[in-house]
């Protein structure tokens, strides 16, 4: 009896080394890994900047019933006119610029209206991500003049 008991824990033992085994050749093949294909992770925001225009006492001067209405804004850069985007939000309508249309380091005309331009020239930084590279504003010039940024938004102060 006690040799069967003996083949029977030894048989018992192969099998669960073998179960362990195939477990961790399972959990290899099957588990993540931070050279894994990004597919599953969520795909990031699109990066965006924010021009507020307003004037000397912080009003927004932007709105269709306002000084400069968002259905005559343009964003051109020789002859091409690029997507323009307006957020309302904080009693306040900002224009959206989004990167992946915008050269870094090129001169664009913000055309308010009819009458008046701005010129923007923004240097744009490339986060590089795991999965994902992020773009984001290194520089924002209005004009020429270097400009920061006030409560998330670059301000065209009129």
């Amino acid at each position: 009896m006690k040799l069967n008991q003996h083949l029977d824990t030894c048989n018992m033992k192969k099998n669960i080394l073998l179960k362990i085994i195939v477990c961790f050749f399972i959990l290899q093949f099957v588990s993540c890994d931070s050279n894994d294909d990004c597919g599953s992770y969520l795909s990031p925001s699109p990066s965006i900047t924010y021009i507020s225009i307003e004037d000397s006492e912080g009003n927004s001067l932007l709105g269709e019933n306002n000084e400069y209405k968002p259905s005559k804004i343009t964003l051109t850069r020789g002859t091409d006119t690029l997507l323009l985007d307006f957020s309302e939000g904080n009693d306040k309508i900002a224009i959206v610029l989004f990167f992946e249309q915008l050269e870094s380091e090129k001169n664009y005309s913000l055309n308010l209206n009819a009458e008046e331009t701005e010129i923007l020239n923004l240097t744009l930084k490339i986060n590089r991500g795991e999965c994902f590279d992020v773009s984001e504003t290194e520089t924002f010039r209005l004009n020429g003049a270097e400009t920061q940024p006030e409560n998330g938004a670059y301000i065209i102060q009129k």
